[in-house]
């Protein structure tokens, strides 16, 4: 989807409506060949892709599309329920739910979950929405408006529905950071706990903060600091004994990152190491870890000020040395 291919004029055009199946372990290879357009004589555009119970679920804006793998053959078609953002769909064990602005749809059954509720969600302010499912509760949240760009909450605020398949029912709650002007939330993602949590950015002027950064994503605000913290590495091997050597982070910042190590999910700091700026070009910077622990993780601050990009981070086979198998 959206992937830019050209014609035989040797002119661009951008894929909205067509499926293009890589071949295995070649996600860089797109085929013509191998592709198949399942929203252009619906007037759909394809919104997010997803594998799901051995099949490709296509999700347009209007309909969902359920896809073979390999031949790409349509199985099923769902028509008058869509995915009407790129991040309003959640997978859980009850199928996948898909937002769009009339209802909120658990699929294959078709039930709507939104149904005794349907005119006060839609009559929602919706803008880009974001939606995901919490493991650990066994509830779906929706947030129909991340950056609270309707002005709809008060100021530093955002609004989450939250169902609950337990209970078969809906409540509302509403996330407040007190003092700051503007704050965004991320798309959900799971934690380690299987619980649901996102990333926010917050702002207030002339007032300095830790925001958390995406990946490739600029630090540009004069008064921000940052912090990035790593997932953990545990080597595949979570119950063994290992002493790491060095890790890689290639950035660009204007300023000194300090690079916070953390052992064992402790959430105290166990020693720390600085990282010179590097404004100009990307650069791959040597951390000392030097620590003998099971797994660990590691966080990377700025001050206020500083314009940072974090593009890699990495931990070398070679670097790890497991002492207990």
């Amino acid at each position: 989807m959206n992937i830019d291919t050209n014609d035989h004029n040797n002119q661009t055009i951008r894929e909205r409506s067509r499926v293009i199946e890589t071949p295995a372990g070649m996600p860089d290879t797109a085929l013509l060949s191998n592709s198949k357009d399942v929203g252009l004589y619906l007037g759909d555009e394809i919104k997010a892709i997803k594998y799901y119970n051995g099949y490709w679920w296509v999700m347009l804006e209007r309909h969902v599309i359920v896809l073979q793998l390999g031949t790409l053959k349509i199985v099923q078609v769902y028509s008058n329920s869509g995915c009407k953002w790129q991040s309003a769909f959640a997978v859980t064990p009850y199928g996948i739910c898909v937002a769009d602005k009339t209802k909120i749809t658990l699929l294959p059954s078709g039930e709507e979950l939104t149904f005794l509720k349907r005119e006060s969600y839609q009559a929602l302010s919706f803008f880009e929405c974001n939606m995901g499912y919490d493991k650990k509760m066994n509830e779906l949240r929706f947030m129909p408006d991340p950056a609270n760009q309707s002005g709809t909450e008060t100021v530093g605020a955002w609004l989450e529905w939250i169902y609950s398949f337990s209970n078969k029912s809906w409540r509302r709650y509403v996330k407040t950071v007190a003092g700051f002007t503007r704050l965004t939330a991320s798309n959900y993602h799971l934690n380690k706990y299987n619980a649901v949590e996102y990333c926010w950015s917050i702002y207030a002027t002339g007032t300095s903060y830790y925001t958390v950064l995406e990946l490739s994503q600029a630090l540009t605000q004069t008064n921000w600091a940052s912090a990035v913290k790593t997932k953990e590495y545990d080597h595949d091997l979570p119950n063994n004994e290992k002493i790491f050597g060095s890790g890689y982070l290639v950035h660009k910042s204007s300023g000194t990152i300090t690079a916070e190590i953390y052992l064992n999910g402790s959430t105290t700091v166990y020693k720390t190491d600085t990282i010179a700026a590097s404004s100009t070009s990307f650069t791959s910077s040597q951390i000392s870890l030097n620590v003998q622990c099971k797994y660990l993780a590691l966080r990377f601050t700025t001050a206020a000020g500083s314009t940072v990009e974090y593009k890699e981070f990495e931990i070398p086979d070679s670097e790890i040395t497991v002492l207990d198998r």
